[in-house]
């Protein structure tokens, strides 16, 4: 399955949620080479098998090493998307040559992963 595009509209970075959060504006500018301000985003639907490696990553991070408040996190969410609230997407962006990079929502990730869903909402930068 490829990559869905939701909303063609170019979204603004004032506009994704939790984007005067300074991890997430922090991870912008480092990653996408601009000021948080001038980024774009499409939201969009990633098949989440697209995303194996963040996922062996962010387990391994958060539910290996002992980071007790990261796993508390992915167990609150896990809870959440079982009830089926509304979380915010994740963001994202493509990195080279067929990967990914989570610039905010990893734990948002690990916990769609074992919850076992087949795709995950997100604003994916366009470099």
């Amino acid at each position: 399955m490829p990559i869905k595009v939701l909303d063609v509209r170019p979204i603004p970075f004032a506009e994704i949620p939790d984007h005067d959060d300074r991890g997430l504006r922090t991870a912008v500018e480092e990653n996408i080479s601009r000021t948080a301000s001038a980024a774009r985003f499409l939201l969009v639907l990633v098949p989440l098998a697209e995303l194996d490696d963040l996922y062996t990553k962010n387990e391994r991070d958060f539910l290996s090493d002992g980071d007790m408040e990261g796993y508390r996190q992915v167990r609150t969410l896990i809870r959440l998307y079982r009830a089926g609230a509304h979380v915010p997407p994740v963001v994202l962006m493509r990195a080279k040559p067929d990967g990914f990079i989570c610039l905010d929502g990893c734990h948002r990730l690990t916990a769609q992963y074992l919850v076992r869903r087949k795709t995950v909402i997100a604003y994916l930068a366009l470099i």
